[in-house]
């Protein structure tokens, strides 16, 4: 199956747009990224990245993102270990975040084959287990 790139960024946007006033409510006012960064928003102490995904949370183990972001996370947290990042996952029965680690327990690596319009490429993934996961609704930047 060939995705559609302008498609793709396009309803990524939409759903920035949508999602980044609920964000800002948890982690104030964020900067946003340009449209190929790792991170969707940001500001002085935190990375947010978002996904919209078709799926409801809980069909699969887990919830996943490009390797590339993690490795970013990896370089920035080196650079200044005050940072704190989050991915947040909005799927079809409600909004889900998790807090980046490197406790490797909490996610696997996988190799995803797919053509995104340049051809077939195999693109290194993260896949964070469910239970790992928090309900967006329940977190606090206390917990």
């Amino acid at each position: 199956m060939v995705q559609n790139i302008k498609a793709d960024i396009k309803f990524g946007k939409n759903a920035e747009r949508i999602v980044k006033p609920i964000l800002e409510e948890i982690f104030g006012e964020l900067q946003e990224g340009e449209t190929f960064d790792n991170f969707d928003f940001y500001n002085d102490n935190y990375y947010v990245e978002h996904k919209q995904r078709n799926v409801e949370f809980g069909r699969y183990n887990g919830l996943f993102f490009d390797t590339v972001k993690y490795n970013k996370y990896l370089q920035l947290k080196k650079n200044n270990p005050d940072l704190r990042f989050f991915i947040v996952w909005s799927c079809r029965n409600g909004r889900y975040i998790w807090e980046f680690s490197e406790v490797e327990e909490e996610f696997n690596r996988f190799t995803q084959t797919r053509n995104r319009g340049r051809g077939v490429v195999d693109t290194h993934m993260i896949n964070v287990f469910n239970n790992y996961i928090k309900p967006f609704n329940e977190f606090s930047l206390e917990n």
